[in-house]
């Protein structure tokens, strides 16, 4: 009974120590980017804004049938 739960303890072990090392190796590997840059938030604001005046300013206000 002895050997039966140290082998079990050993393979949870290995089997934890396996894991936590492929976790660091795909965490090296893989290609995550922190988010944008605040250039890169202001150009995209700026950019909506633009849209939005020119959306702002073609709209056609249509009145209603009574």
């Amino acid at each position: 009974m002895a050997g039966s739960s140290r082998r079990s303890l050993f393979l949870v072990i290995v089997i934890l120590v396996t894991c936590g090392c492929l976790g660091m190796l795909f965490a090296q590997k893989s290609a995550y980017t922190p988010p944008g840059s605040d250039t890169d938030v202001k150009d995209s604001l700026k950019q909506f804004t633009q849209v939005y005046q020119v959306i702002e300013d073609n709209y056609v206000l249509t009145p209603r049938p009574k």
